[in-house]
């Protein structure tokens, strides 16, 4: 069994789609997938494959910001190889292809627990000024001189998510 993480190709774009519709019980995160691509907000787009097959998927997208900021969502595994730390892997290589490209702030929507394992918590978004603050924001500073407060806009795809 051989086991990579590499950067998304457009011929992956079938089995993503499968493996979001596999991964989530409603097509949301598979449309917001591919509008965030299609809108040019997709920064960081990485696949895990097992014996050259796609299963797993992460995505990091722009955000409007005071900062060089993205968006982690989503994070999928095919649910065949959940709890085999796919999704931790991708979490790791998105977080340091960020860091690479010089991005300051990284914001998630989701579990608390789950993100925590990767230094995301809620105190770090809590002086951000955004639509989401009310569900469960986190954030993970890459940069210490990150600025702590501003307005942060997610990509228009988000707008469907409510």
């Amino acid at each position: 069994m051989t086991f990579g993480i590499r950067s998304y190709r457009e011929e992956d774009r079938n089995a993503v789609e499968e493996l979001l519709a596999l991964a989530f019980p409603t097509p949301t995160e598979s449309d917001l997938v591919g509008e965030l691509r299609q809108a040019g907000d997709a920064v960081i787009e990485l696949v895990a494959t097992i014996d050259g097959r796609v299963c797993g998927h992460v995505m990091l997208s722009r955000l409007n910001a005071p900062m060089h900021a993205l968006a982690l969502a989503p994070v999928s595994v095919h649910p065949a190889h959940q709890g085999k730390r796919i999704g931790d892997r991708l979490v790791h290589q998105a977080i340091d292809e960020a860091r690479g490209l010089g991005v300051q702030l990284l914001l998630a929507l989701g579990e608390p627990e789950y993100h925590g394992r990767f230094g995301f918590s809620q105190a770090d978004a809590s002086g951000y000024d955004c639509v989401y603050a009310a569900h469960t924001l986190l954030a993970l500073r890459l940069d210490p001189d990150c600025p702590r407060e501003g307005r942060i806009i997610y990509a228009a795809p988000f707008n469907a998510l409510g």
